[in-house]
């Protein structure tokens, strides 16, 4: 009996771990940029709509279900030119960032954040910005 007690002891940690919010988010966030590709193949461009409006187009001949909230419960944001495109979440805090929301072409380096309240920003294929924790091994 001990040796199943610390044996659960043990999982615990692990099984929270990949279920935090932001490593939820990191899985969001890739499941539904890989529809947005997949589209893309098909029709030669990202689609210039809101998410709400992008869910419909993906769903579900791209992705089974599209998420719609990041797990502190603040929708997704999308925003598209046609040739790129951006996905974010506010982040622990539900407040977008200055700037987040808006396709940065510029942007083009990787910030892995502290802070959980920062924003999460998948564009054209990469984190931009994530928390730390969310990736295995920090």
């Amino acid at each position: 009996m001990k040796s199943l007690t610390l044996l659960l002891c043990l999982a615990l940690p692990v099984a929270a771990a990949e279920d935090s919010p932001g490593r939820l988010t990191l899985k969001d966030l890739r499941a539904i940029a890989t529809a947005v590709e997949a589209r893309a193949t098909d029709t030669n461009e990202y689609p210039k709509v809101t998410y709400d409006e992008l869910v419909p187009l993906v769903q579900p001949v791209y992705i089974s279900k599209a998420p719609l909230l990041d797990p502190w419960g603040t929708p997704y944001w999308y925003v598209a030119d046609g040739m790129n495109y951006r996905f974010v979440s506010a982040g622990a805090d539900r407040q977008f960032e200055p700037g987040s929301k808006e396709l940065d072409l510029n942007d083009q380096g990787t910030r892995p954040m502290d802070n959980l309240d920062a924003d999460i920003i998948f564009q054209n294929g990469t984190f931009l910005q994530y928390p730390r924790s969310a990736v295995p091994g920090h």
